[in-house]
């Protein structure tokens, strides 16, 4: 997997090694190892991909950081992301239904009754 973050950079944005360290329960000469390897491995990425998708609030969230397995790792945010996708949809169409009915209440075709009180 490719990152245009660099490992001292998401160390860095996680509050440093210590931090980071505690975050994905590794010691921190194990992080410290991290930024001269210039790697993370992919477990421990796994492990801090929600803390790094808060840190950058969401600019790298975890379908940037795993386009290709995400769902797997994370099928919640799967979940998540479709009934979002429902709710947008279900209020589009009330908002597309208010408006047809607003049309349907204003159009009066000329020479149209338009209740049976106008018959009088």
């Amino acid at each position: 997997m490719e990152l245009t973050l660099t490992p001292s950079e998401i160390i860095d944005m996680l509050g440093g090694t210590s931090k980071t360290a505690a975050l994905c329960n590794s010691a921190w000469s194990t992080v410290s190892d991290w930024r001269k390897l210039n790697r993370i491995p992919e477990a421990k990425l796994i492990v801090l991909a929600y803390q790094i998708e808060m840190a950058t609030a969401g600019r790298w969230n975890r379908q940037k950081l795993f386009p290709d397995v995400w769902e797997k790792i994370w099928p919640e945010v799967k979940a998540i992301e479709e009934a979002e996708a429902l709710k947008r949809k279900k209020k589009e169409a009330r908002l597309q239904a208010a408006v047809n009915k607003d049309r349907i209440k204003t159009y009066q075709p000329k020479g149209v009754i338009a209740n049976e009180q106008d018959v009088s």
